[in-house]
Formats: structure tokens, sequence, C-alpha cells
């Protein structure tokens, strides 16, 4: 998770095993740009980014 500055643009991100992005809390819209990028498009402004991955499965759980 972190907070972006945007002058409003499309930014490419890389994370491995991503399912989705939340921007503010919300789910964003991504797109798949190659394994393991996104793009996700920050509007103009400060806004609160996380992303959202597989959980691991621990060992010796049921």
């Amino acid at each position: 998770a972190g907070t972006i500055d945007s002058p409003g643009a499309r930014m490419p991100f890389y994370e491995p095993g991503i399912e989705g992005v939340l921007m503010n809390g919300k789910p964003a819209r991504a797109a798949q740009s190659g394994p393991g990028w996104i793009q996700v498009f920050i509007p103009e402004g400060l806004h609160a980014v996380e992303f959202v991955t597989e959980t691991p499965v621990s060992e010796g759980s049921d």
C-alpha cells in the first residue's frame, strides 16, 4: 500500500500474483499489460493505492 500524487495518468505497476487494485479503499479498474504487470488510471491528485494479492496458504492449516 502507498500514496501516489498523480498528474492524472495511466501508471504501470509490477506485482506478481496481483488480483486487483484498491484506490482510496474502492476497487479500481486495472488492465493486464504483461506477466506480473498491470496499468491503472490514477486521476489527478493524491490517492491511496493498495494491491490485492493471493493469500498464501500456510503449511499445516486445515
